[in-house]
């Protein structure tokens, strides 16, 4: 059973990038790819202290999360998540063996139910990423 909303397989030309960028390039190419006539605004490195990376023409705010491993990581403490959160959308994305599965794409209200504190760092915690059901997915 499909447990994601899109399975997108990566240029080897991208192989070297970081799991983050990976995640952002394969965000914009999903977004263009439904959203045929919008336009996605990628923001300035001065605001992503907000923790939105993206925004589009309606204001809608993305913040993309990606991963290689079992998790999501904020960098901010359960405690303080409440402010930290100012996207509307959080698209989490997992790569393993140049394939990206999307996920499904949380609300702000369903990370605030699913985040758990770091118990490796302080002032941070995470977000378990989903099983995904898949034979060639080993997490």
């Amino acid at each position: 059973m499909r447990n994601y909303v899109s399975c997108i397989a990566l240029p080897n030309k991208i192989k070297d990038f970081s799991i983050g960028k990976k995640a952002e390039l394969v965000f914009e190419q999903w977004f263009k790819l439904n959203y045929q006539n919008e336009k996605i605004i990628k923001q300035k490195a001065s605001e992503d202290y907000l923790g939105i990376d993206y925004a589009d023409e309606r204001g809608n705010r993305y913040q993309v999360k990606g991963t290689s491993c079992k998790t999501y990581t904020f960098n901010c403490s359960v405690e303080k998540i409440d402010d930290y959160l100012n996207a509307h959308f959080y698209i989490m994305i997992q790569i393993k063996d140049n394939i990206a599965y999307i996920e499904s794409i949380y609300n702000r209200d369903e990370i605030l139910s699913i985040i758990k504190p770091s118990i490796n760092y302080n002032n941070s915690s995470f977000v378990w990423a989903k099983n995904l059901n898949q034979h060639i997915l080993e997490l």
